[in-house]
């Protein structure tokens, strides 16, 4: 009897620590997921040096000499609390910004995006 509680304590302890690594993992933002890439992202770059880097982004918007472009990763993480409760997917977006062919800011929409007076749209 006393084993069989050890047992299931022990298992209760390790199923935790499995949950909470992996939700630990899932939560990762998708710069530090691909950090070799987004490394090589810099401000001053022109859209095609970008697009080498980028090649998936898509032009999300345009404004005179603004540009915008975006960056859209979809995974399957059904423990990161930012999963669709259905299907498990996260999608994450990442605006960059480019005056007169030049990146001039890039992050999370909606970090800081109201000095370019554009709007984006996600596919």
């Amino acid at each position: 009897m006393r084993i069989g509680i050890v047992v299931v304590v022990a298992w209760s302890m390790l199923s935790t620590g499995l949950m909470a690594m992996l939700s630990s993992c899932a939560s990762a933002p998708v710069q530090e997921r691909q950090a070799e890439r987004f490394n090589k992202i810099h401000i001053g770059m022109t859209v095609d040096e970008f697009r080498q880097v980028l090649p998936e982004a898509y032009l999300g918007g345009e404004s005179g000499s603004i540009s915008a472009y975006v960056f859209r990763e979809s995974r399957y993480s059904p423990f990161d609390e930012r999963a669709s409760g259905r299907s498990g997917m996260v999608t994450e977006y990442l605006h960059f910004y480019f005056r007169d062919g030049k990146l001039a800011q890039w992050g999370n929409p909606g970090d800081w995006e109201r000095g370019f007076n554009i709007n984006i749209r996600h596919r």
